[in-house]
């Protein structure tokens, strides 16, 4: 657990080393003149959105902000990505040839979309109780994206995110940093849409089916679904803390 004065500063740490290889990118493509600005949109939007759910995650750690307002700007930032991007980040159906299913959301993708990135921005924020577990599940999701795609640059920020996960895993093991809520709303935000996309089907080199991504994730959904009958029954807040945790 967190004893003591710990930095909040995993977030900030973990935010600027993907930041600072996709600037990097940018800067070389740019260079070599294979830059295409009107493509890269999508990309844009999508870190601008992680941007936004860390911005909204360092305000709740200062002033600690009340459910119902960080629900709101959840529901509006994802909002607001697909009014931008929404044909490469839309929940469009559920989809898994091992299962035979394959059932469409039509009017409903957006509303869907939302659903699953702000269900899982809270989930994980819900979850960061004990050392580890955020920087642990980072590395896992991140193993497990790059295990599903051959695109060599997406490829190599995953293999990226991997290692500043490490060393922050690392510092957050030894009670040296904390991830904080704006590094699991980030965090947690960045991996709900880019499972979105590679559901899609619209990266290159690999896709993920509907019982990939509910892998990925269920341990998180299942336990904050639980806490939140248990609390509901008990006449409680489903935001209140409590040692209930499955970890």
């Amino acid at each position: 657990a967190h004893e003591g004065r710990v930095p909040l500063v995993g977030g900030v740490a973990w935010l600027a080393g993907a930041y600072t290889f996709v600037a990097t990118f940018v800067i070389l493509a740019a260079l070599s003149g294979t830059l295409d600005l009107h493509a890269c949109w999508p990309a844009f939007a999508f870190l601008l959105l992680v941007g936004m759910f860390f911005i909204l995650g360092c305000v709740d750690d200062v002033v600690h902000l009340s459910p119902r307002l960080r629900l709101a700007m959840s529901v509006a930032f994802v909002g607001g990505l697909l009014l931008a991007a929404g044909q490469h980040f839309t929940l469009h159906g559920v989809r898994d040839p091992f299962l035979g299913v394959e059932v469409s959301f039509g009017i409903l993708s957006g509303a869907a979309t939302i659903l699953a990135v702000v269900v899982l921005v809270n989930a994980l924020n819900m979850a960061d109780g004990r050392n580890g577990i955020v920087a642990g599940l980072t590395i896992i999701w991140l193993i497990a994206l790059a295990s599903k795609t051959s695109d060599i640059y997406l490829t190599a920020a995953l293999m990226a995110g991997i290692a500043n996960s490490l060393v922050l895993g690392w510092h957050n093991l030894r009670g040296r940093l904390f991830f904080g809520d704006s590094g699991t709303y980030a965090i947690a935000a960045c991996f709900g849409v880019a499972a979105i996309f590679l559901h899609s089907g619209q990266a290159s080199g690999g896709s993920l089916t509907s019982l990939q991504v509910c892998a990925l994730f269920q341990i998180l959904i299942l336990d904050m679904l639980r806490l939140i009958v248990i609390r509901v029954r008990a006449g409680r807040s489903p935001m209140a803390a409590d040692r209930n945790h499955l970890h």
